[in-house]
């Protein structure tokens, strides 16, 4: 969506308005990386160029959304231990709760994919998340956990994003299961009669004829046929830790979700598992930073190349401060009303053109800090008393250069 730039003076300016080109010019930090160069090409791609840390990276950036397929709560009340419906066509709660409860999307959980995401997060804020290629991108999640026999696969090759923001461990209680460790991502890992929905294999993947209860994800099980997908009332668990040696009920786990042989435990946050259609070039961000609310889609900016990636946090992820609040937001979500919208919830900045789904399909436009006059993306406020006159950046974009007073609103 193209806005006509104020004119106080000088040439007007016009921004391209739309989730593409929001990802670029939010792509980088001053004081790491910058937009070299864009060229528009519609709302849902661009050729964008960056410069991270002195190394340049070229590619074509387009808009992808992340699926919420899965969520998990390990204190709603609900089993989603090794027995539970990982396995099954089925949907599993409501969408008016799926991320304050155990959560399955039986439409998404169906679908062929090429990424996976898991973010951590409370009351829907999001603390962390992890995005891994599949080596596979013929399978949805639902046949990758029908695999039971011979199962224990390692499925993908790669993380090729994360961003964690706080600490993911908690004193003496053992670490995040997928934060507090590295490596790939392990589905349906029995061993003996134990057994992980998901693991990742930087933790302690157990042989499968050891009983010694040490693999721990989501979906545990420390007490029946596992290898066909079987559970029992005394073992189940949602969530473990990753920690030292244990058994059976000494081992930490999260939450109140569990079989009665197992003791509750402090809950780090939900787990909301997400996934991305297939794709053979595209490396996808999730947005995260800042905690953003998540929401059952979550729009990513995914880019195709065939140089060397970005260093890692080099990238700000695509998300963005709603107009009128201090809310941060990004892709297909709603911002809270606001006087300047009637109360109503308005589309995030960075939602795609013609997107709808909130109570006004209007953004409201912002206002300038020294007058009265408003403004929106990449356009220049009207000189004042305050700025001696010249002209400077609207507070949507703090960082444009094309104003007379660059870089930051004044104070």
């Amino acid at each position: 969506m193209a806005r006509a730039g104020l004119v106080f003076g000088l040439l007007p300016i016009v921004a391209v308005h739309g989730s593409s080109v929001l990802a670029a010019s939010a792509a980088c930090e001053a004081s790491s990386c910058r937009t070299t160069g864009m060229s528009a090409m519609g709302s849902e791609s661009l050729l964008m160029q960056v410069r991270s840390h002195g190394h340049f990276k070229q590619g074509r950036r387009e808009a992808s959304v992340w699926q919420l397929g899965m969520n998990i709560n390990p204190s709603d009340g609900h089993d989603f231990g090794y027995r539970a419906e990982w396995d099954e066509e089925v949907d599993v709660g409501s969408t008016d709760a799926a991320l304050s409860a155990d959560y399955l999307s039986r439409a998404v959980w169906t679908k062929t994919i090429g990424h996976v995401a898991i973010a951590r997060h409370n009351s829907g804020q999001c603390e962390a998340v992890k995005v891994w290629h599949l080596k596979a991108s013929d399978q949805s999640m639902l046949q990758y956990f029908q695999s039971l026999n011979p199962g224990r696969m390692i499925v993908s090759d790669g993380v090729v994003f994360s961003f964690i923001n706080e600490s993911v461990t908690l004193p003496d209680h053992g670490a995040d299961p997928i934060f507090g460790v590295d490596g790939e991502l392990a589905f349906n890992w029995w061993y003996s009669n134990n057994g992980a929905r998901l693991a990742l294999d930087g933790g302690h993947l157990s042989c499968q004829d050891c009983n010694d209860d040490d693999t721990h994800g989501f979906g545990n099980e420390f007490g029946a046929n596992t290898q066909n997908g079987q559970g029992s009332d005394a073992w189940t668990h949602d969530v473990a830790n990753v920690q030292g040696d244990c058994h059976g009920g000494s081992c930490k786990i999260q939450g109140t979700d569990h079989g009665s042989h197992m003791e509750s435990g402090p809950v780090y946050g939900q787990y909301a598992i997400y996934v991305l259609e297939a794709s053979s070039e595209a490396v996808p961000d999730f947005p995260c930073e800042g905690g953003v609310l998540l929401a059952a889609s979550m729009q990513a900016t995914t880019t195709t190349t065939t140089t060397t990636a970005l260093a890692k946090n080099s990238t700000e992820m695509l998300h963005t401060r709603c107009t009128h609040s201090n809310d941060t937001c990004a892709g297909a979500q709603c911002c809270p009303g606001s006087p300047q919208s009637g109360n109503k919830s308005y589309p995030c900045p960075s939602a795609p053109e013609g997107w709808k789904g909130c109570e006004t399909d209007d953004e409201p436009p912002a206002r300038c800090p020294h007058s009265d006059h408003q403004c929106s993306f990449d356009q220049c406020c009207p000189g004042t008393d305050e700025t001696s006159g010249k002209t400077y950046p609207c507070p949507l974009s703090p960082g444009f250069q094309g104003c007379e007073m660059g870089g930051e609103e004044p104070q």
